[in-house]
């Protein structure tokens, strides 16, 4: 991937052109809507870890419609009652979120859930059936119907996954994060989601598209364009 394409100055005033289709609104309200009469049947069992001061669980919820998503759940053993939960989501076909990884959130006595993504990892298989795409990857999957398009129900299974959190940490206060794929998921959850306190995200994918597939060099993107 190219770094960057425009000098500093111009980069510092970009902002990509708006695309947002006239029935944009409307489809993610039916959606949330859909979320909210599907039970998130939560299961988790607690996992052998081998440090102290934190306790892991291996996190199970019901995903938009269909699949099962696993996550990672650390709890700090002296947590902070002021602070927020944090839902971190990770990076494009990473699969590899380890407790360690939320370290920096649980010396702070925050807790914080670890969200896989849908047929990323072999924990969270995805069983919806598309109708075309997926050459490679991931980012093609259903692409010529909203409705079914892969990252359609992948952002609703993290807009689920924020109320996982809730109910598991007991806390309505929540912290988002992540990078590149993760990053997008956060700020996806954030713009669904009407009372995130905060979202920390790092260089996100699947933004301005048109841009990211004319500069793209390599992966993810490209598969794109070889579809």
């Amino acid at each position: 991937m190219n770094v960057f394409g425009l000098s500093l100055e111009e980069l510092q005033s970009y902002q990509p052109k708006q695309t947002k289709k006239k029935d944009f609104n409307e489809f993610w309200e039916q959606r949330i809507e859909e979320s909210k009469g599907q039970s998130l049947h939560i299961s988790h069992e607690s996992r052998s870890y081998c440090l102290p001061g934190v306790e892991v669980y291996d996190v199970y919820f019901e995903g938009f419609r269909n699949s099962r998503i696993h996550s990672t759940y650390i709890k700090p053993t002296e947590t902070n009652s002021n602070a927020p939960t944090a839902v971190i989501f990770e990076g494009y076909n990473w699969g590899m979120l380890q407790p360690h990884h939320a370290f920096h959130y649980t010396i702070q006595g925050i807790p914080v859930l670890l969200v896989e993504t849908r047929g990323q990892t072999t924990k969270s298989p995805d069983h919806n059936v598309y109708q075309n795409g997926g050459p490679s990857g991931w980012t093609t999957l259903g692409i010529k119907n909203p409705d079914t398009y892969y990252y359609s129900y992948v952002y609703m299974d993290c807009y689920r996954s924020i109320e996982v959190a809730r109910e598991l940490s007991n806390t309505k206060a929540i912290l988002l994060g992540g990078s590149s794929q993760g990053g997008a998921l956060a700020l996806a959850s954030a713009a669904l989601h009407k009372d995130i306190m905060l979202a920390l995200i790092d260089v996100p994918f699947l933004t301005d598209f048109k841009r990211s597939i004319e500069l793209a060099s390599q992966g993810p993107y490209s598969e794109i364009q070889h579809y």
